[in-house]
């Protein structure tokens, strides 16, 4: 369908005919973007699914380890990582095992952190080289990664917000995979205790 259409003026058209034909192509283009965003729960998964673009996998989080079970592609992935509120007993640190496993010392990471026990003007950096995507040592309530992956350049961008030691935290980090080894499962979501949440995992491109 020529959406183009519906957003023309036509000489002689009222206001109101013009506003009626906005409406309805604004709601064809609702509905064929809701269409596209199909989400495919994939709690009892035994193997890597492998989304199609603008496909959206919700996974269950209801463990201290918790396989993803998707299949990686080249391309661009969004995921977002909502825990239930009180789920965690302490401050843990939660990590993206890439592959379900891990690489001594192939991540480098870098972040900011924003917290309230840090004054206003000043800005805490951090770095590190991990075997590991690792989102912070929180008491997390939200996680957000962006991960791009073209062949062996593979990073994940993400922020996560919670508590540290009773202060509300914001980390903002970028993670990047030094190596050649093949990136074909998206991997485990590992925290230091069991934690329940839902995963939302998105194929953008």
């Amino acid at each position: 369908m020529d959406f183009i259409r519906f957003f023309d003026f036509k000489p002689g058209q009222t206001q109101e005919q013009w506003r009626d034909k906005l409406i309805r192509g604004l709601n064809a283009l609702y509905d064929r973007h809701r269409k596209l965003d199909i989400v495919s729960d994939l709690k009892n998964a035994s193997s890597d699914y492998l989304l199609s673009i603008n496909e959206t996998a919700k996974i269950t989080i209801s463990s201290a380890s918790t396989p993803l079970n998707i299949e990686v592609q080249d391309g661009w992935y969004e995921m977002r990582i909502q825990f239930d509120q009180g789920s965690f007993a302490a401050d843990q640190t939660t990590q993206l095992n890439p592959n379900n496993t891990t690489y001594v010392g192939a991540f480098n990471r870098l972040n900011a952190i924003f917290d309230t026990s840090i004054a206003t003007d000043e800005l805490d950096v951090s770095t590190a080289s991990e075997d590991y995507v690792n989102f912070g040592s929180l008491s997390a309530q939200y996680i957000k990664c962006e991960i791009l992956v073209f062949g062996d350049e593979r990073s994940f961008s993400w922020s996560s917000r919670g508590s540290n030691s009773g202060n509300e935290r914001l980390l903002n980090g970028v993670t990047q995979w030094n190596s050649t080894t093949d990136y074909t499962s998206l991997g485990t979501l590992v925290v230091g205790e069991s934690v329940t949440g839902i995963c939302y995992v998105k194929r953008i491109a």
